[in-house]
């Protein structure tokens, strides 16, 4: 241990001509200030406004790769209308900043600011609300009472929720009672994550993005979850982390040089940018029996 400008150097007296790390944000930014002369393979990522050095390749698990691969998803779908609820969580902010990014159709946002009033924001977000006041203007300019069924709106062709479970949970009976249960709803691994088959029931059907080492329970994970007992565990992606670093550390001075452009990976399809940012495209996968299934998991 130690401050990482002494680590670096004591490394390169040892001998060492490839580093796997830092973990935390700001020892990226640090390790790249130190332009490494040897390849450093960094687990965080530099600030967008930052520039990083020759030698460093940034690998980690952030949201906006899980937002990127949805986006697309919608849009091989063929989605045109989305419907976008979102948690104040940063992770949900950045994540709906990258969809704004990537997302040309119609867009509908709606914050979820309290779990408590999860069932009155769809009902904002679908017009549920202003079709009750409309019934009740009515009322009041005719001064009788009329018979109504409240409509929701029908110009919206999928739900994205960057929700926790708690709130999925909410989120399921707010839009069967607003009429829209019945459109597709897609979400990040941050619902999903270490959820008991219990609420993933509860959240049958939902389509969302997902490390392939989890949604195809690969011969790598099922080895370390009997090992370590993975299942659950809020450090279970750290593992995969570590398996895509593993396989990377052999081949990064290609990736530097460019020869080697994408990988499959445990954390995702994993592509690689000349800003050295390692780019992913994770799985797709549906809750299914309980469980989160890519479709070519289906029937295991």
């Amino acid at each position: 241990a130690g401050p990482l400008p002494t680590l670096y150097e004591r490394a390169l007296v040892d001998g060492a001509d490839l580093l796997i790390g830092p973990l935390a944000k700001e020892s990226v930014s640090q390790m790249s200030a130190l332009n490494p002369e040897v390849p450093v393979l960094a687990l965080n990522y530099l600030g967008d406004d930052e520039l990083p050095a020759p030698n460093l390749v940034q690998l980690g698990l952030a949201i906006e790769d899980e937002a990127a691969t949805l986006a697309a998803w919608l849009t091989d779908e063929r989605t045109e209308r989305l419907l976008l609820l979102h948690n104040d969580e940063d992770w949900a902010r950045r994540a709906r900043v990258t969809v704004e990014s990537a997302w040309s159709g119609p867009l509908t946002i709606q914050p979820l600011e309290d779990i408590r009033t999860v069932t009155e924001s769809v009902g904002v977000a679908m017009h549920v609300a202003a079709s009750e006041t409309r019934h009740e203007e009515l009322e009041s300019l005719l001064g009788t009472e009329l018979e109504f069924l409240p409509r929701a709106r029908d110009d919206v062709d999928a739900i994205l929720a960057l929700v926790t479970q708690l709130e999925a949970s909410a989120l399921v009976p707010a839009l069967k009672f607003h009429f829209a249960d019945q459109l597709p709803v897609y979400a990040t691994s941050q619902t999903v994550r270490g959820a008991s088959p219990e609420r993933l029931r509860e959240l049958a059907g939902f389509r969302v993005s997902e490390l392939p080492w989890f949604a195809l329970e690969t011969a790598s994970y099922r080895a370390l979850d009997d090992a370590f007992g993975l299942a659950g565990s809020p450090f279970a992606a750290l593992y995969a982390l570590g398996v895509d670093a593993f396989r990377l550390s052999e081949r990064l001075p290609l990736v530097l040089d460019g020869t080697l452009t994408e990988l499959l990976g445990s954390t995702g399809e994993l592509e690689f940018t000349p800003s050295g940012r390692v780019q992913r495209r994770l799985a797709r996968a549906e809750i299914r029996g309980g469980r989160v299934q890519a479709p070519s998991a289906a029937g295991r």
